[in-house]
């Protein structure tokens, strides 16, 4: 049977579920018995055939939506998170820190920029954990909802002549929610994608998911 040769390459390959969520307990207690096998070890089928009865069928369009809603996910944040850069020696360097020198207000900017990086693998780390918890699309929801809303207030902080010291304090935190919302999408698109696709096309799908970053620089 094909599942029970795919097992016997590829056991982790074996007990993905079509799903959006992560691997389920069936299919982790059918991990560990591959796992825990050795290689001459013959194949129990009551373990892989339960795994695989109990996957989903996805239908054609249900598998374009998600392939086209992660890839315009992806790209949607990434041109939320990346329009800093272009507005930052245009725009914040003067309304958030007019009482620096120009050159000095720039690096101040872009410092904040740099807070939206670093909060990157935290983003990761965190919405990957809620993504095992909870499923993958209503984290997916949540870290487009997050990435939205902090972009559109970053609109409308008052400048550093109203607020004060607050305008960029404000701006960071921003900055940092933008960050993590941003982490969290970049890694929940393609592991959404590839537990919903076959081994064969996996890599592929997944890719593509990923390249909504370039997409939204563009």
């Amino acid at each position: 049977m094909r599942i029970l040769e795919r097992a016997a390459h590829d056991p982790i390959d074996a007990c993905f579920f079509r799903s959006n969520k992560s691997i389920s307990p069936e299919s982790t207690e059918t991990l560990g018995y591959l796992l825990t096998m050795k290689r001459e070890d013959t194949v129990d089928s009551t373990h892989i055939q339960s795994a695989e009865a109990e996957k989903p069928q996805m239908s054609s369009s249900q598998f374009w939506r998600l392939i086209v809603s992660s890839f315009l996910g992806t790209t949607l944040e990434s041109f939320d998170f990346n329009i800093y850069t272009l507005l930052t020696p245009l725009v914040f360097n003067r309304v958030f820190f007019p009482q620096l020198e120009p050159a000095i207000a720039t690096i101040a900017s872009f410092s904040i920029f740099a807070v939206g990086i670093f909060s990157r693998p935290l983003g990761g780390v965190l919405f990957g954990h809620f993504g095992d918890r909870i499923g993958r699309k209503p984290t997916m929801v949540f870290t487009l909802l997050l990435v939205g809303v902090s972009t559109a207030l970053m609109g409308i902080i008052p400048a550093y002549e109203s607020i004060g010291i607050w305008a960029p304090i404000i701006m960071t935190v921003l900055r940092f929610l933008q960050g993590v919302a941003f982490g969290g999408e970049t890694t929940a698109a393609p592991v959404l994608v590839s537990e919903s696709t076959s081994a064969r096309w996996r890599g592929t799908w997944s890719a593509l998911a990923t390249t909504g970053i370039l997409g939204g620089v563009l």
